[in-house]
Order: C-alpha cells, then structure tokens, then sequence
C-alpha cells in the first residue's frame, strides 16, 4: 500500500497540466503543487525534520493549505491541523500538548502575536513562489503516521488523535472507487481545516485528476457558497448535515438552482435525519447520489457508508450508517467484546487498516480504547457508539452508550428524546439537554427549530405517547438557528440557558384571591423555579412531573396541615393538579368511603383429594401447542434437532431442541412499552404468554374472575440480563431495580399474578431441573388446603445457548447420544432444550 503524498505525485506526473487547484481567480495545476510541495518538503528535511515528526500548519483556506498539508506529508512527517479561527488558547494548547518540529503558517510572526500565539516552536512561514522545484523526495510508508487532528476530549482538553497512512489512503480509495470521486469532480472545502473530513476533501480529488475548489470565508455563508458552486462549476460536496441545511433549508426556486450542480454528496460528522431534506433530494433537477458517511476521528473518519435510497427517503428519520469500507472490520460487541446476535444493540468495535494509533500523550485513555481483540486477530477500536445489525449487513445507529444524564434517579439517554421530536410534524430539529432547577433537581429542556408554531402541550402530548414523563422536557427554547461550532456540528455549550417561567398555555391566567390561594402560588412557585403560576394553570403543563407532584404535595400539607380538607393526598392532587382545584380539596374535606366487607368463602365440597386440570399450554420443540405435542408423541416424533458434529471432540453430541417463535412478544397486548419489554428475560416472557393460552384453554376470563387464583411457576437461572442487558447500559428508562423485576426468576410469578390480575397466592418455584414438578406438587397443595379456588402451576427454560448441543461426561446429568427415555432404565441424561408449558 502506498501513502498519499505518493499517490499525488503519480497523479501529477499523468496530469501535471490539469487544473488540481482553484481559489477566486488564481489555480495551481498539478505540476504547480507538487513542485510547491516538494520545496516545502525540503525545507522541512533540510531543517532537521526526521521520519515520524509531527508539524502543525496554520493557513486559511487558499492555496496555500494544499501545499503545507501535501509538503509536510512528502517531508514524511504528519501534519496537525490548526483553524485560524479557533480562540488563541486553543491553539496554544495543542501546540503545547502536540510539541511539533515546526509550525508551517501563511502568517509572520506579528500577526501570529496579534492572534495572541505564543509558542516557542519553529516557524517556517509559506511565502512567494520563488526557487526552483525539487524532486520528489524518498517514498513514504503505510505504517508512517498521516496526521494528528485534535477533538474535544473528556478531561476538558483538546485530545490528539494519530493516525496511519495506511488508513487515509484506504478512506481516499473509497472515496474514488465507491463514492465515484473522478477526474470530472470538483470538490468545494468548505469546512476548517482542522475537521477530519477536510482532509479527504481535500486528498481524494487529487488522487484521481480531479479539481479542488477553495472557499475561504471564515464566515459560513450560504448565499456566498451557493454562488461559489455555480461561479466554479461545483459538483461534489462532502459536508455535515448542520452545515447541508443552511444551504437548502429556505426551500427557494434560486436556492435549489443554485444546489443543481451538486451531483455528488457525502454526507458526515453527526446523525443524517431524512426528513429534513427530503423536500430537496426529491426536487428533480437538484437531487445528487448521496452517501451518508460514519466514522470516528480515530479510525481515518469513515468507516462505513450507505447510499441514500428512495426506500430510505419514504421511510424517514435517521439514515442507516450502512456497512464497511473495504478493509475494515465491523463488529457489534457486548461490554466484554464478545459479538452480539443480529439485532442485538451493542458496541461498534473496529479493526483494519483504519485503526489509528490512539491518542497522544494519553496512554491510559489509549488502552481503554485501542485494545487486544479477545477473539484473536488485530487491535481492535471501541468507538462508543450504540448501534445494531440488520440481518442484510447494514449497521443502524442507536446513540452514545457514555452519553447518559440521571433525570430523578433513571438512566436517560438524551439522543432518545431528540429522536422522538424530530419525529413530530413540524420539528425542523432538536437539541436536548439536562440542565438543573436551582435545588439541584435536573430536568430535561429542548430546544427546536420548528416549521410551524406547536405549543409545548402539544409536543408534550406527542410525547407522552412514546417516552415516560420523566423524559418529557420541562422547558421549551424556540430558536431560528442552532449555535454551529467550526466543524458544523450544533454547538451545545452556545445555546442559551433555558428560561424557566410560565409557557404558552391554552389556560388564560388567573392570578391568586384568596388568602390560600396566595399560600399555594408561593408553594408552586418556589417549587418550579419561577413567579407568574396562575391559579388555573396545569402543574404539569408548567414542568412539573410525578416527583415533584409528591414533593408539593408534601409541603402543602406541612403548610395548610390546619384546613379542613388536609392532608391532601397525592391521588387527589392527581384529579386537580392546579392551584384552585387543590385549594377546593383543602377547604373541605374528602367524603369518606365506607367498603362493604369481604364475602365469606364459600364452603368447599366434599370432594376428597380429586383435582381437575380445566385448561393446557405449551410451547416445545417441535410443537407450537398441546395438540402438536400430543400428536408427536403418538407418531413417535422425534422433535430434536441434530447439530453440526465436532470431529476434534468425540464426546460432543450434537444435539438440541427450541421451541418455536421465542423471539416474539405483543407487547401491546400485555401493556408494555416496547422499551420494556425488550428488557424483560425472553423466558418470563414465553412464561406469561404460556400462562394467558393456559387460561384461554381453560375459558376463564382472569381479570374479570371472582375466582381465588393462585400461580406456581419457575423459570431457569436467567442470562439475558447479564449478557444482553447490562453489557451495553441498556436498564434504559427504569434503572437496575426494575431491570432485576424482569429478568431475575425470583419474580415470575407475581410478574404474572400482577400481569393478569390474579388474587391467589403467587410463588416463584426454584428447585433446579424438578422446579415445574415442583410447582405442580404445591398447586394441588394449594387448591387442597383452600388456599386458592383455582391454580396455574408450570415453567419455562430458555438456556443462553441458542441451538447448542453439549459434551458427555460419564456419569453427567447430559444424554450420551442425544436421547432422553424419561423414565426408562436405558436412559443416560437429559437434552438441554428451550420451551415452557403450564397446567390450569
């Protein structure tokens, strides 16, 4: 493999009379530039500069940056990029913590101290086109370091990223091979110079014969870039989508003439929602071929790519991050870097040629996320990012799995509630942050860009519908543009503080009269953070939640304990969640309920010890329900499956058997959310499902039963949540308590019991391989000690291992051949196999 200061010179020699540069009214063909280039590069050499350096250049966007990234590279350093426009601390920041060979500039020295640079570092200053061109000089090598660009680190310091030519050069190939970058393209820059995606906007065109167009505004003027496309005949871009919409968002005739030219658009740096260009990538005169590129700064930028589809477009919303680049190796990994199944949300983890150095004077973040692949095979990067599968290769998106906030004790990923706002007609875009009320409580608050007026109720409203209240944003901050940092991505740190006060409300305002009224503004009031509540005014339609409503209800009654109607409970606070409605409910007190008493029970007959089993449900290998059960065991139907053999192994017995559909789960049908539901052990699920068909079998109706009905049940010892819930931080909205009540199988059948409104006694039975016979034995203990007047009594097993046979060990609980004989003097063990089943 090549590098890519060689690369441009091969080009150069089969094109030295084509234009590769053009700024305002000047151009630099490619025998321009390598010469320029290699005059750098020699300066650099002849001042010391050895293999493997490091040198910072500071230029604005002219010609000028071309040649100091391309000189540095054929001088076999590695180059640090620093924008202009970055504050002067910034700047001196990375130069300290970078310590290069040199600083190659565009500036001399005064202007450097008028920008507030002070460093100690070499300057070598790019002047006039003087002297003679030079040869090239020595070739390069795949493993020398590229180029070393700083992001924003977690410590609070700009961390420098190293990376490999061996990388950029396969980022660059793929730039001509599969985005379909050529000798016609002409690529306009127009991002800083100190974004990673510059680089290959810069590199790819020169690579292949093309032409690259400057513009040096430090301003981001979408008028002036659009005049630029056309005035230059531009039509490729490689941009982020922040930056996209600025160019297209007025949706004018001029606006998409202008964008005409574009024919080609990569598209990276931050998530591609859809929607918000589908107005324009369906215009048919200015729709180009688009790419959504992914990628960390550490691993050459892109890692993946997907074209943009018209299936992509009707189905909205954030765009697939599609599959990998050649060369790299994508892998979704759990918190302990093994794979996930298809599907299954977890790490992105990378490894090829792309795979950077790690970062620069930070060993111990490097070895956190440069690591040893547990399965063998090459260093492998951990990005952070959350993301899954298709069963067609192509990788989605789901957050950051460390970009988490605790709103009132529950894990809150906030890119969620984004997601679920841009969801809503209307949303242009949305920002969501977690700031804190003045007693330290936070809360979320959002910021949008919206096409239309939509009152706060209404997006609340929407929201409810898909997100729990303590996700619910407090605040609303309408705005016309979002704050953009020099890499075109929203700048969080910029938007204003959000303004906590009274919203938009439907209610009009109706100040306080009377004396408890007044008691009870001030109470909301120092509550929610802010004056002007009026007595009509909905608390939650004000930022309140559930919380908050438990702690005002607190301190109405420590302050209004004396009124007739104290104390007020939480539930009628829930029934008037306003001032005057509570002030009603304090001025007189709350009829009180008198409750009938309870039924006396009906004697039980004479019956003996005989029992009935009333209704029946499984789900088994080989079988969806009873009546295929029984029909198998009358046909003598041997239900397993027999596995791929292990010839290194000759004790291993192929041999499994899983219950059909145990993948699936109506989650509606039984009142979950799908974020729920998605966390609750596959085996309580099988188990409640099992239960319900029990039920139905039996043709009792459990919720509307006066019956006393009772559960016995168990499930095997659970895995899911330590292998696919924990791994990835997905105890999501509800926290490790809650995780515990869907996965721990100490909790199957009060699941139930609560589920389907049971009033009979509920025990989770847990007696190893006999826990269902178990369950049984104490359901017909039950009904016979009048504990319950029906009972349900099953179990259900799904081991971790998936279609997996086992090793016979002598004298082990596993078969030897891979057949059972229960109850049979030739049988030598058991099959371990997945499926549920229950007994009414």
């Amino acid at each position: 493999m090549s590098t890519i200061q060689d690369l441009f010179a091969e080009q150069a020699a089969r094109t030295p009379d084509v234009e590769a540069v053009v700024h305002r009214d000047a151009t630099l063909t490619y025998a321009e530039l390598n010469g320029r280039a290699n005059r750098l590069a020699h300066r650099l050499i002849d001042a010391g500069l050895t293999p493997g350096a490091g040198v910072a250049f500071l230029c604005d966007r002219t010609p000028l940056l071309p040649i100091a990234l391309l000189g540095i590279l054929k001088a076999r350093g590695y180059y640090i990029p620093l924008d202009p426009t970055y504050p002067a601390a910034r700047i001196n920041g990375i130069l300290a913590d970078a310590q290069p060979f040199a600083l190659v500039t565009d500036r001399d020295a005064d202007a450097l101290r008028a920008m507030g640079i002070t460093t100690d570092t070499r300057v070598v200053r790019l002047g006039p086109d003087d002297g003679t061109d030079p040869a090239n000089p020595p070739a390069g090598r795949a493993d020398d370091l590229v180029y070393s660009i700083y992001t924003s680190g977690s410590t609070g310091k700009p961390k420098g990223t190293l990376n490999f030519q061996r990388g950029a050069v396969n980022v660059n190939r793929w730039m001509i091979d599969g985005f379909g970058v050529g000798p016609d393209t002409r690529a306009l820059v127009a991002t800083s110079i100190g974004f990673d995606i510059t680089s290959k906007a810069i590199c790819s065109p020169l690579l292949c014969g093309g032409t690259v167009v400057l513009y040096d505004s430090p301003v981001y003027d979408p008028p002036r870039i659009r005049a630029a496309i056309v005035d230059f005949g531009v039509n490729t871009l490689n941009h982020t989508p922040t930056g996209l919409l600025g160019l297209i968002e007025d949706g004018s005739p001029q606006s998409y003439a202008q964008m005409a030219g574009v024919r080609r658009l990569l598209i990276l740096g931050e998530a591609l929602r859809l929607d918000r260009f589908r107005r324009w990538l369906t215009h048919a005169d200015t729709r180009p071929v688009l790419f959504n590129g992914y990628g960390p700064t550490e691993c050459a930028d892109t890692i993946a790519a997907h074209e943009v589809t018209d299936a992509d477009l009707s189905t909205g919303g954030d765009c697939p991050l599609g599959t990998a680049l050649p060369d790299i190796v994508l892998t979704v990994r759990d918190r302990d870097l093994r794979p996930v199944a298809p599907g299954e949300k977890g790490e992105m983890c990378v490894q090829g040629v792309c795979v950077g150095a790690g970062y620069r004077n930070l060993p111990e973040q490097t070895a956190a996320a440069f690591v040893a692949d547990p399965l063998g095979g090459e260093t492998l990067y951990r990005t952070g990012d959350l993301v899954s599968q298709r069963a067609d290769g192509v990788f989605l998106y789901h957050g950051r799995i460390d970009h988490q906030v605790k709103i009132r004790g529950h894990r809150v990923e906030l890119g969620e509630i984004e997601q679920a706002l841009n969801r809503i007609p209307g949303v242009l875009e949305s920002v969501v942050t977690a700031p804190s009320r003045p007693d330290g409580e936070r809360y979320v608050a959002a910021y949008l860009r919206t096409a239309a007026s939509l009152p706060p109720t209404a997006l609340n409203a929407e929201l409810a519908q898909i997100l729990p209240d303590f996700m619910i944003p407090a605040t609303y901050t309408f705005m016309d543009a979002f704050p953009v940092n020099a890499s075109f991505k929203v700048d969080r740190r910029a938007l204003p503080e959000p303004a906590l006060g009274r919203p938009a409300l439907a209610t009009a305002h109706r100040p306080p009269a009377a004396e408890l009224e007044r008691t009870l503004t001030t109470l909301w009031e120092d509550l929610l953070g802010f004056s002007g509540v009026g007595v009509d005014d909905p608390f939650f339609e004000l930022g309140g939640n559930s919380l908050l409503a438990t702690r005002l209800v607190a301190r109405v009654n420590a302050e209004c304990g004396s009124a007739p109607g104290a104390p007020l409970s939480i539930t009628a606070f829930f029934e008037s969640p306003t001032i005057a409605g509570v002030a009603a409910k304090l001025a007189a007190p709350e009829p009180v309920t008198v409750v009938a008493p309870a039924a006396p029970r009906r004697p039980r007959p004479a019956d003996g010890d005989l029992i009935a089993i009333v209704g029946m449900a499984a789900r088994v290998p080989g079988a969806p329900d009873v009546r295929t059960f029984w029909r198998n065991l009358l046909d003598g139907v041997d239900s397993l499956e027999l596995l791929e053999e292990d010839p290194a192994n000759p004790d291993w017995v192929p041999v499994s058997g899983w219950a059909t559909d145990t993948d699936t789960f109506d989650h509606t049908f039984f009142g979950y959310t799908p974020h729920e539901a998605e966390r609750i052990d596959p085996q309580q699920r099988l188990l409640l499902q099992t239960a319900v068909a029990a039920f139905e079998d039996a043709g009792l109706a459990t919720a509307t039963s006066t019956l006393r009905t009772g559960i016995y049940a168990g499930v095997a010892a659970n895995s899911y949540l330590t292998r696919n819930v924990l791994p990835h931080d997905q105890t999501g909205d509800y926290g490790l308590g809650y995780a515990l009540v869907g996965n721990d199988k100490d909790y199957a059948a009060t699941r139930i019991a609560y589920k389907l409104g049971l009033t009979g006694p509920a025990m989770s039975v847990q007696t190893a391989c006999s826990s269902s016979g178990a369950a049984l034995h104490l359901a017909c203990q039950a009904l016979l000690a009048d504990d319950c007047d029906v009972a349900l009594a099953g179990g259900a097993s799904l081991p971790w291992q998936y279609r997996h046979g086992h090793e016979h060990i002598p004298g082990g609980a596993l078969s030897a051949d891979g057949k059972v004989r229960a109850f049979d003097a030739e049988a030598t063990g058991m099959v371990l196999t997945g499926g549920g089943a229950c007994v009414v």
